[in-house]
Order: C-alpha cells, then sequence, then structure tokens
C-alpha cells in the first residue's frame, strides 16, 4: 500500500503510516497463526503494537567510527537486501522474510507476552497461539540470523588488512532494547610485525576471525595436536604476508572465503590432519571439503608461522 506525501519531499501521512504498520502485522499475525488470528487482539493491543513496532533489523556503525560513511552505508544496503531475501516457514507452513520475522513478528510475540497487562479477553487463546514463538523455543530465525552475519562478516573480511566483528547483543531477538534494533559492527585491523627468519626480516599477519558472537579472536593452536614440539600448550598462529598473497592469487577466490578456510583449518575441536617433514609441519589445507595441498608450519619463538603453501600439484609435495 502506497503512502501519500504531503507537502514536502519525505513528509507522509501519519495516519496512512499507521495503517501500514497495523496491515503488516496483521499479514505477519496470519501467517503465524492463521486467518483471523489478528482479531485475538483487542483494539487497545493493536494501538500499542503500532505504535511501538520493532524497528526495521539494520547495521549501526561501532563508536568508534573505523570505517567510512559510504563503505557503511554499502555494507548496510547489502546486508539488509539479504536479510528481506532470506525466508523461514512458521508454524502453519507460511513463509515471511527473515527481515519481516525479526520485526513484525517479534512485534506480535513480545505483545503476546505482555498481552494480559492490555486488558484483553482473550489473553489465554492468545498466549496458546504464539507459545510455539518464544525465543527459547522458536529458534530457526535466530540461526539463520547469525548464519548471515557471520557469512556477511566473512564476506567482508581480508586478514591482510581487518577484518569485521559485530555484536548481537542491541539486537531484540537476542535480548537487546526494543528501541535499538541493530547489529553493531566494527573493523579490527590486522597488526603485521616484523621477526627475522632464515636471517631476513619476514613481515607476519596474525590469524584472527569472529567467533559465533561476532567477537573477533585471535587463533592459536596447540603445537602437538600439529606435530610440533614447544614447552607452551598453545601458541598463536601468524602467516607470512608474501604466502598470503601468493595463496590469494594461486586460488583466485573471494578473500574472505579463503582466510575463513585458512582459520578453520587450526580449529582444535576436531583432528587437525598433518603431516612432519623437515622439522616443519604440514597442516592439510581445505575449501568446501576438497583437499589442496599443505600449509607449511614451524615454530618462532613464541609463535607458529605459516611460511608458505605447498599445492598437491607442486613437485615434492607429498601424498599419504
Amino acid at each position: 500500500m502506497k503512502t501519500k506525501k504531503l507537502g514536502k519531499t519525505g513528509q507522509y501521512n501519519p495516519k496512512q503510516i499507521e495503517a501500514n504498520k497495523l496491515k503488516q502485522l496483521k499479514i505477519a499475525c496470519e501467517k503465524m497463526v492463521g486467518k483471523g488470528s489478528f482479531d485475538m487482539f483487542s483494539a487497545l493491543c493493536k494501538n500499542r503494537m503500532t505504535s511501538n513496532r520493532l524497528p526495521a533489523l539494520k547495521l549501526k556503525l561501532s563508536g568508534d567510527h573505523n570505517i567510512d560513511p559510504s563503505e557503511f552505508k554499502r555494507y548496510n544496503d547489502l546486508f539488509v537486501s539479504q536479510l528481506n531475501k532470506l525466508t523461514i516457514t512458521t508454524l502453519t507452513g507460511e513463509t515471511m522474510t527473515l527481515g519481516q520475522y525479526l520485526r513484525e513478528a517479534m512485534t506480535l510475540v513480545c505483545y503476546s507476552e505482555i498481552v494480559h497487562e492490555l486488558g484483553s479477553a482473550n489473553t489465554t487463546k492468545v498466549r496458546a497461539a504464539f507459545e510455539g514463538y518464544q525465543r527459547l523455543t522458536f529458534t530457526q530465525p535466530l540461526l539463520d540470523l547469525m548464519q548471515l552475519i557471520y557469512r556477511f562478516s566473512t564476506l567482508m573480511s581480508d586478514l591482510s588488512a581487518s577484518v569485521l566483528e559485530y555484536e548481537l547483543n542491541p539486537v531484540f531477538a537476542f535480548g537487546g532494547d526494543s528501541e535499538n534494533n541493530h547489529i553493531i559492527i566494527r573493523l579490527i585491523k590486522s597488526r603485521a610485525i616484523s621477526i627475522k627468519l632464515d636471517g631476513t626480516k619476514r613481515e607476519v599477519i596474525p590469524l584472527q576471525w569472529p567467533n559465533y558472537r561476532g567477537n573477533v579472536t585471535p587463533v592459536s593452536v596447540s603445537p602437538i595436536s600439529i606435530g610440533l614440539k614447544h614447552p607452551k600448550e598453545s601458541l598463536p598462529v601468524y602467516i607470512q604476508r608474501h604466502a598470503l598473497r601468493r595463496l590469494s592469487e594461486r586460488i583466485g577466490i573471494v578473500s574472505g572465503l579463503l582466510h575463513q578456510a585458512l582459520v578453520d583449518c587450526f580449529k582444535e575441536d576436531k583432528q587437525i590432519r598433518n603431516l612432519t617433514q623437515g622439522g616443519n609441519s604440514l597442516v592439510e589445507f581445505n575449501i568446501y571439503d576438497q583437499k589442496l595441498g599443505y600449509l607449511v608450519c614451524l615454530v618462532h619463538e613464541e609463535m607458529i608461522v605459516i611460511r608458505t603453501f605447498l599445492f598437491l600439484t607442486n613437485d615434492g609435495t607429498p601424498i599419504p
């Protein structure tokens, strides 16, 4: 339904805006619990819902403002477009976009929990209808959102420059304030350092990546788990800048996807497949379950350094 502009560009009829909000809430309600279900809510409750409908979920720049405004706009536009393309299936078998669920549907769920406070005659009926959508029960939309923002962060990250960190806490579905329905993002710069290897100074970059909650954390690994020796139980993992650049040139996919695969090689919740050769560890490197070769790793002082990459097609690459 189109809203009518009044006067200056950007001004809209308030009644039309409220009517459109009500319509969107009704559509969501009927997709969630069936046709005619919106009438379970009292007029007062409907009025409160339209007045206090959740803001559309979007990205918000962190307080340090370390992303260029035009670049941030590009990030937000891309994220919102994906949010409104992904769909979820309701308990009635209907579909709605993830963006619609995290706005209209979550507004309905919220008011179903407090409907008794608004003097509704159908309190028991409303609660029963929305019981299956409680946040700790109907978790698929929340998992979908976590997967979406993680994939988004991956695509926007590059270990040679910066990694995109995000905060889910302000999202209403995760317990955030109803007035601040957004995901905060910032760039965590890569801090390269110079070390001496074989008598020559080399620049190395720390491996770091967001965890499932969005916090960028350094990658560390047990030396023993990859066949190396060191008195410490865990060491941070670095990669030579030259090796990272060459890897990107040779494989030729989006940097973020490549670098995520690099980080995943050192996840200790699974066995890290490796070989030893001449004092080095050859850590198996896979992308989408396809083995491409080995990362050549060694211990240098208080770190593990990825020096280079051996493709399976290279002469001398071991094939176990």
